[in-house]
């Protein structure tokens, strides 16, 4: 019998470093990382994750992809001169759906219904790369828990424009109680002072005090809506941030992505 190695919480807190790393920019340093995946999850789905029929099958039984990933996936192909795979993967989904389509009225009628319901579409199922965000940033929500328990850590954290609002709350579900309390704390500072400079900005929209000096709370409203919001960077911005741009990767890389969304 094979021995298992369970890993350790001070090697998943190594494996925060991508995150760690981005936290001296401007935003979520979250946000970049996840975005950078993403990028790197739609390049490898074009480049070679296509050709594996799991993952032709699921994309085919969703009906394709989310509104986001479908047009992220175009634009990348274009980008990237990949977009006859695109093409083809395309005639796959819309033969899918059309396979699928229900032309004939339904017979079930509920009693406040006149005539029968019209001829159905099926629903769209889960986005396959959707479902990989979602498992990529559960894990790196663990390594960044047990990485801002080191009190360094927390310290660069605590200096930096922070996580928003929908990953913090991850991370902190993953953190122990010293961790969560302080970031939290830190949390609600950073809300209080939203808040404190959206309503001097509103305050200052009153004709009564429209001519006194512009400050900070000019950008409350975009601040507010980054720290409540997940933020989004333009293609390709958040890869050349982290210094792995999709298109430079090597195979073993691709190889690794396409794998993860096979669900290997």
């Amino acid at each position: 019998m094979g021995i298992v190695l369970k890993r350790s919480r001070s090697s998943n807190a190594e494996l925060a470093y991508p995150v760690m790393i981005l936290l001296n920019l401007p935003g979520c340093a979250f946000c970049r990382r996840s975005e950078a995946e993403d990028l790197k999850a739609v390049w490898s789905f074009l480049w070679e994750g296509k050709f594996e029929m799991v993952i032709r099958d699921r994309v085919k039984a969703a009906g394709g992809f989310c509104a986001h990933h479908n047009r992220l996936v175009y634009e990348v192909a274009k980008r990237d001169d990949l977009t006859a795979g695109l093409a083809e993967i395309q005639e796959l989904v819309i033969a899918g759906v059309r396979s699928n389509l229900d032309h004939r009225p339904s017979n079930r009628r509920r009693p406040w219904q006149r005539e029968s319901p019209s001829p159905a579409i099926p629903a769209a199922g889960p986005c396959l790369l959707c479902q990989y965000r979602v498992e990529a940033e559960s894990r790196m929500a663990t390594f960044l828990a047990d990485r801002l328990a080191q009190p360094e850590s927390l310290e660069v954290y605590l200096a930096s424009d922070g996580f928003c609002l929908p990953h913090l709350r991850m991370v902190v579900a993953e953190a122990d109680s010293g961790t969560a309390s302080r970031l939290v704390q830190d949390l609600d500072r950073r809300l209080a002072d939203i808040r404190s400079r959206l309503t001097e900005y509103r305050r200052k929209r009153d004709y009564r005090y429209r001519d006194e000096p512009r400050g900070d709370e000019q950008h409350s409203a975009l601040d507010a809506t980054r720290q409540l919001g997940r933020q989004r960077f333009a293609a390709g911005e958040a890869s050349a941030l982290t210094g792995d741009a999709p298109n430079t990767r090597n195979e073993s890389e691709s190889g690794h992505h396409a794998g993860r969304l096979a669900g290997k």
